[in-house]
This record gives C-alpha cells, sequence and structure tokens, in this order.
C-alpha cells in the first residue's frame, strides 16, 4: 500500500546561518581592496618573481608557475618581455588561471604552437588539469 506521506515525519533539514543574499558592502569592499593589491602587485612584477618549469622553444611552448594574488595579464607581460628575442612575433596565453589561483600557465611562442595547442583537446585538458593540481 502506498503511504500519502502524510503519516510520515517531516525531514529535519537543516537550517542555512545566513539565508542567500546578495553581497554586502563588507564583501564589495574587500573585493576592491583585493583587486587593488592585485594590480600594484602586477605593476610591480618581474620574471624572478613568476618561475619558468619549461622553455621548450622546438615545441613552442613556455609553462611558469603564475603566483597567487595577480591577474594573468600581467603575467603575460612579464613573459612576453622575458622571452621576446627568443620567440616570433609575440606569446600567447594558452589558458587563464583566477586572480587568487597559483599553478601551472602555459604560453605559446608561436603561431603555429597556439593553433596546434588550441586545437588539442587533450593538451588543453591536461593543462587544465595541471594547473588545479600544483
Amino acid at each position: 500500500m502506498a503511504s500519502s506521506g502524510a503519516d510520515e515525519p517531516r525531514a529535519s533539514w537543516p537550517r542555512p546561518c545566513s539565508p542567500p543574499s546578495r553581497p554586502g558592502e563588507a564583501a564589495r569592499t574587500e573585493e576592491a581592496r583585493r583587486a587593488v593589491l592585485a594590480q600594484e602587485r602586477g605593476a610591480s612584477l618581474t620574471i624572478a618573481d613568476v618561475p619558468t618549469l619549461l622553455a621548450d622553444y622546438a615545441l613552442g611552448l613556455v609553462v611558469v608557475n603564475k603566483p597567487a594574488g595577480v591577474y594573468v595579464d600581467d603575467v603575460l607581460r612579464v613573459v612576453s618581455n622575458a622571452f621576446a628575442s627568443q620567440t616570433r612575433p609575440r606569446v600567447t596565453m594558452l589558458h587563464r588561471l583566477d586572480r587568487d589561483t597559483s599553478g601551472c600557465l602555459a604560453f605559446a611562442t608561436s603561431p603555429e604552437s597556439n593553433r596546434a595547442f588550441s586545437n588539442a583537446p587533450v593538451a588543453r585538458d591536461a593543462f587544465e588539469k595541471a594547473s588545479f593540481m600544483s
């Protein structure tokens, strides 16, 4: 016989500590402070702050260890300047990491390698997994 549910006890779900809501002024202020700090760190970033893990010019690949708290665009600027003499026309980023995330960040050093790595889903998945593992 099927139960109507009326005679079953109600599930006692835990109440949330605080109801979901929009971020308050404190959260917006903290995010603005962290963004300014990241911009300041990025402006003073040097190649010494971004250790090179792999530089394979035949493969057209440079992998660096992005520090937490800086934007990937600042890392791209530093890597482009550091490898300008070895690369043809420019260094391009193969994937991104969040500002607060540290890990492996891969760059292509030629248009051919950019095309090859961008069109290779297996390689792209490997880069993403490697960035989470570091």
